[in-house]
């Protein structure tokens, strides 16, 4: 709990200092206002669905592993996973397509460039929520092993990595930097969980069926969480 907690203070103290320096930049102008609904509105909503509908996972990853073994436990994660990645493909790259009624459904900026800038911002930051569903699904292996430092840094990673590169490449891209940060950020905190189970990858490769038994009970659990998101 100390180290989680600690975490979460890190990634707000570390969204407070971007902040900071992200004004210079942009100050409250249009391009602040254009990133921050194109993240918090449209980008932050697909991150929101995976993280909660992939939480029943950890009980049932941890159930299969203590009654048919580690290795038929990373069999199910495999399954899950590519899943999950195909799921996210499509909804991503129909979000990207439909970008423009997504953002005028978000919006009411008044301002056409602004609108127009809100829907590049989108389209370039959405495949970052591709990485961060297969992060959180890494995220619950790693907890499932009482590892919680890795994953609970995940967030001030992605908004560390948005800070340098927006030192880096605002003065060339302007916005955008940002933006790359952010996508950058969401692989790179995936590339570290997946390199912190280097050893336990092979097992992903074999997959289990579509009717194992942990399968269908993570499905019948993600009606009632999808209801629930959606109502909140």
């Amino acid at each position: 709990a100390l180290i989680v907690g600690l975490f979460i203070l890190l990634a707000k103290f570390v969204g407070f200092v971007q902040k900071i320096i992200m004004a210079p930049y942009f100050g409250t102008g249009h391009e602040a206002d254009a990133f921050t609904v194109a993240f918090n509105s449209i980008v932050f909503t697909f991150c929101l669905f995976p993280s909660q509908m992939l939480s029943p996972f950890l009980p049932i990853f941890v159930e299969t592993r203590e009654k048919k073994g580690e290795e038929e436990a990373w069999k199910l994660a495999g399954t899950t996973g590519a899943i999950t990645a195909v799921i996210m493909a499509v909804v991503i790259g129909a979000a990207i397509i439909g970008a423009d009624y997504l953002v005028f459904a978000a919006s009411s900026f008044e301002s056409v460039a602004t609108t127009a800038l809100v829907i590049k911002l989108s389209r370039f930051m959405l495949p970052a929520a591709f990485f961060m569903a297969l992060f959180y699904l890494f995220a619950l292996l790693m907890n499932s092993y009482k590892r919680f430092a890795l994953p609970a840094f995940g967030d001030s990673l992605n908004k560390i990595a948005a800070i340098v590169f927006l030192v880096l490449l605002a003065p060339l891209i302007g916005i955008f930097s940002l933006a790359t940060g952010v996508v950058a950020g969401a692989a790179i905190s995936l590339a570290v969980l997946v390199m912190a189970f280097k050893a336990k990858l092979p097992f992903l490769r074999h997959g289990v069926g579509l009717r194992h038994p942990g399968l269908v009970q993570l499905g019948r659990l993600l009606p009632p969480i999808i209801v629930g998101i959606l109502i909140a």
